[in-house]
């Protein structure tokens, strides 16, 4: 029966690796591990924490979501941990704060056995409190200053959603980017214009995120990309316009012509910086099985996605991978009442599928405790296939 599989291990292929997922496991395998440190009374990462912690950050969080300001002091190679106190604003320590939390997240994710484990969660948690304890001076008035610090705050949320109300702090967000008149602002002229574009397409992706999992409605307009751009946000910004695009038409839109559109992101999207990949081509999928909700291959890919270790796991992960769990579980209905050649191989893969997706949502339920219910009620619905 279903509900007695065991689970299967990373060696244990659904089939052939998809090329995306063969790249990034490779480089996987060469990044660098992060630094064994000792608790501090204060729980404040030094030289070498802070070093890795930026490093982290930079690496897989600002291609996708471009929202620190590269001229900040804490980005030099030349600045020191020991400044923070005294060279800092209130709002570049809350930003500062953010990032260790964020980068320490990421180390969870991708480290889940490191010996270092215990300090990191600690330091996440830490990090977060210290932040929140100055939020209220970091954002102080109606700016791109406040909107940048708010979205920053999304983003966190994201990965944290305990700490944070995800719903509040992307709503806020929208309604700053509106009141300051982020979309509508030139970006290509100027520096400032150019940052705010950025933002607003990080806030619209962060909250068709949010809308799309959650079937909530969104706020913002589409921002205006250029067709041409290759850049991991603007392909991400595009992959979430089709989201909104058949969340706010269902029911009278072409669904075709929209998959037709996201399979000409794939080829852009595999000439991206490799820790960009996952995560945009995870969208890909999850958007996939949005418009085409039993669509099997894309429920299998979008798990073998999520089981790499680049792959940025946020708190609404968990609620795609129930949704493609719920497709694999459906299939495998099907061809157990259709016995042959062909069906034998489809259950064998759907078995391995369905595994995997058991073992994702018990990961995630160790950071996430609602994933577990998840897992169980997926259990459920294949004890009584």
């Amino acid at each position: 029966m279903l509900h007695t599989s065991r689970y299967i291990g990373p060696l244990s292929c659904l089939a052939p690796a998809l090329s995306i997922v063969r790249n990034t496991e490779a480089t996987a395998s060469q990044a660098p591990t992060p630094p064994n440190v000792q608790f501090q009374g204060d729980l404040t990462p030094n030289q070498e924490t802070f070093e890795y912690l930026v490093a982290k950050y930079l690496s897989d969080i600002q291609s996708i979501y471009p929202l620190l300001d590269e001229t900040l002091p804490f980005l030099s190679p030349e600045w020191l941990v020991e400044n923070n106190e005294t060279d800092l604003t209130h709002m570049q320590r809350f930003m500062l704060e953010m990032v260790y939390s964020i980068a320490s997240h990421r180390v969870l994710d991708e480290l889940p056995n490191h010996e270092g484990m215990d300090y990191y969660q600690k330091l996440a948690d830490a990090s977060h409190r210290r932040g929140l304890m100055i939020f209220d001076k970091a954002a102080t008035d109606i700016s791109m200053h406040t909107l940048e610090t708010v979205t920053l705050a999304a983003l966190h949320s994201l990965l944290s959603p305990q700490a944070g109300n995800i719903g509040q702090l992307v709503g806020l967000a929208a309604r700053l980017a509106i009141d300051l008149g982020a979309v509508d602002k030139p970006g290509y002229n100027s520096n400032e214009g150019n940052e705010s574009e950025q933002i607003y397409k990080s806030i619209y992706c962060l909250e068709n995120q949010y809308a799309t999992a959650l079937d909530r409605p969104g706020l913002l307009p589409q921002p205006v990309i250029d067709p041409e751009s290759s850049t991991p946000q603007d392909v991400l910004c595009a992959v979430y316009r089709i989201q909104a695009c058949f969340r706010s038409q269902r029911g009278n839109v072409d669904a075709t012509s929209l998959l037709q559109e996201l399979d000409g992101y794939v080829s852009t999207i595999e000439q991206m910086p490799i820790r960009s990949i996952p995560n945009i081509i995870a969208t890909v999928y999850e958007t996939r099985l949005l418009i085409r909700s039993d669509d099997e291959e894309s429920a299998m890919c979008l798990l073998e996605i999520y089981s790499q270790k680049f792959y940025i796991r946020t708190a609404l992960s968990p609620s795609w991978a129930y949704r493609a769990g719920l497709v694999i579980v459906s299939k495998i209905s099907t061809y157990q009442l259709h016995p042959g050649a062909i069906q034998t191989h489809n259950l064998h893969k759907s078995y391995q599928a369905y595994g995997n997706c058991l073992l994702f949502l018990e990961q995630c339920s160790r950071r996430w405790p609602s994933a577990n219910a998840l897992r169980m009620s997926l259990q459920d619905a294949a004890s009584r296939t």
